[in-house]
């Protein structure tokens, strides 16, 4: 009996460090989330950035197109042992079984167990919060949205919710509303670079190309090294008919990132458009130059080769 108290009592103190860790920042639900962006928006300076020499670097074509970056899967399921169901548990038994299920990345269990608790506890919103951040994880973005909107009117000023409702529209495609939880929450975090990423994405795809190229010259600004944020602003500096300053933003960051082909790739459909079609204008010279420079490096891509043919026709 002694052995079986003290096992119990391992189990809730693991259930209470793993529910303190997923409850107790908003970026937790982030990275199954960000993947599944609208259009692949690329932010890769904190998961599963793109290598520098991935094939994946056609030159843009759109001016929605944007830099795809790798998706982050949840761990793989193990073999679920037999258990109760989880109205037939005790809180704490419950409390138990939902720890372990993080703990095995069985996240679809885990969603059920952190069902029945918000269930029990309707009125609490970090019970809510833990359920919606689950769903985040396991893709499920239609049920993360309506328990985020429980949370906020439970507790309008829980920011962690508020994050994840945003990435949750607009992964859906209500960019809009999006932009507009993201204004919310940068008034009250107005340093939050994720934050400020996303909403410059959703800006872009609302094609609002000025308040777009604001955020990305922000994030720009904070860190020179993101080639993410460049491209992003070079896109929308291109759409406001500024394309010499777009070709400058990516040339300063090439220079720290030489052998990045996504960079490579946007320099020479700019300045291949900034060439008028001139085969023998500087310009076009230089778009030549970054084509043979990003085939150097990943071979065969059929868009660089196909512009590399329009610049110097054989």
């Amino acid at each position: 009996m002694r052995v079986l108290l003290i096992m119990l009592a391992a189990c809730l103190a693991l259930a209470g460090v793993l529910t303190a860790r997923l409850a107790s920042g908003w970026k937790q639900a982030r990275p199954a989330a960000t993947a599944g962006m609208p259009n692949g928006a690329y932010r890769g300076a904190e998961v599963g950035a793109i290598s520098e020499s991935s094939a994946n670097t056609a030159a843009p074509t759109r001016s929605e197109t944007r830099w795809a970056e790798n998706d982050r899967q949840p761990g793989d399921r193990r073999a679920t042992p037999a258990a109760p169901p989880a109205s037939a548990m005790s809180d704490q038994a419950l409390q138990a079984a939902l720890a372990d299920a993080i703990a095995r990345s069985d996240l679809e269990q885990a969603v059920d167990f952190a069902t029945e608790q918000a269930v029990r506890r309707p009125d609490d919103a970090a019970a809510g919060f833990e359920r919606a951040a689950l769903l985040m994880r396991c893709r499920r973005f239609a049920d993360a949205d309506a328990v985020l909107r429980r949370v906020l009117e439970l507790d309008p000023a829980h920011d962690r919710a508020r994050f994840d409702l945003a990435i949750a529209c607009q992964v859906r495609g209500q960019l809009g509303e999006a932009r507009d939880l993201w204004n919310r929450f940068l008034a009250a975090h107005p340093d939050d670079a994720e934050a400020r990423a996303h909403r410059g994405e959703a800006l872009l795809d609302l094609h609002d190309w000025g308040a777009a190229a604001a955020d990305f010259a922000w994030l720009a600004r904070r860190d020179p090294a993101d080639a993410a944020a460049a491209l992003n602003l070079s896109l929308a500096l291109e759409q406001l008919g500024r394309g010499a300053e777009a070709i400058a933003v990516l040339t300063q960051r090439i220079e720290r990132r030489p052998s990045d082909v996504r960079l490579m790739n946007r320099l020479a459909t700019l300045e291949w458009s900034d060439s008028g079609g001139d085969q023998h204008s500087a310009a076009a010279r230089r778009a030549a130059e970054w084509c043979r420079r990003s085939l150097a490096l990943v071979p065969g891509q059929p868009a660089i080769v196909e512009l590399l043919g329009q610049i110097v026709p054989k």
